[in-house]
């Protein structure tokens, strides 16, 4: 089964551990760790419509996603720039972890 978010690792590399956290007001939060200890690796998300299983009858819906990164150092969130809607690209460091919240918007 597939997962609304999918996370892609380099190759030939120890893989990413993905945790996925929702708070009572519905915003997602990911959790994302490298599992090498020795170095950074590239990682690639995809995030592709929340819900998959709507049932053909309805009308299509876009979604939008806005996508903000916790900053340890300084105790904020900060907005994550991507290339496009659907995705985000980022390098964390080894043995690392990485959080972002990340807010749904139905555009209909």
């Amino acid at each position: 089964m597939e997962y609304w978010i999918q996370l892609i690792g380099e190759e030939q590399r120890p893989g990413l551990v993905q945790g996925m956290f929702t708070d009572t007001e519905g915003v997602d939060y990911m959790l994302v760790a490298n599992r090498d200890y020795r170095q950074a690796q590239s990682v690639v998300v995809k995030l592709q419509p929340k819900w998959l299983g709507i049932a053909p009858w309805h009308a299509a819906k876009n979604y939008a996603y806005a996508i903000e990164q916790f900053d340890r150092q300084q105790g904020i969130w900060t907005t994550v720039s991507s290339s496009s809607f659907v995705g985000l690209n980022f390098v964390i460091a080894p043995g690392d972890g990485e959080l972002f919240k990340i807010t749904t918007r139905i555009e209909e």
